[in-house]
Order: C-alpha cells, then sequence, then structure tokens
C-alpha cells in the first residue's frame, strides 16, 4: 500500500529479509536485525520521520 499510493522511502527492519517478496523499488531500504539488538534497532530508527512497528510471536502450545 505505500510504495502505490504515496511517495515515501520505506525501511524495512526485519529479522529474515530472505522472506520478503516482490520488493522491487528503490524506495526501500531493508535491514536485517533483531529487535532485542536496541544498539542495531537505534541506528536503523535513526532519521526516520514515522516507526510503525509489528511484533509477531509464535508459541506452539505442543
Amino acid at each position: 500500500m505505500f510504495l502505490k499510493e504515496t511517495d515515501v522511502q520505506l525501511t524495512l527492519y526485519l529479522r529474515n529479509s530472505r522472506r520478503l517478496r516482490n520488493i522491487d523499488s528503490d524506495r526501500v531500504r531493508v535491514i536485517e536485525g533483531d529487535v532485542m539488538d536496541i544498539e542495531n534497532l537505534k541506528e536503523a530508527m535513526n532519521g526516520q520521520d514515522v516507526d510503525f512497528t509489528i511484533f509477531l510471536t509464535f508459541c506452539n502450545p505442543f
């Protein structure tokens, strides 16, 4: 949605960048990291105007 409907620059911070598909834009910067690595996360957020965060956790009850 952001790439199609806006002209924003996106920075994506995720644990496993190989899961990304169909990201073919010069407006996207991908940073691979762990949200528990505070220093790396701070560096990735430096200069960002907006932070939109989604944390997903999976639990196997078995």
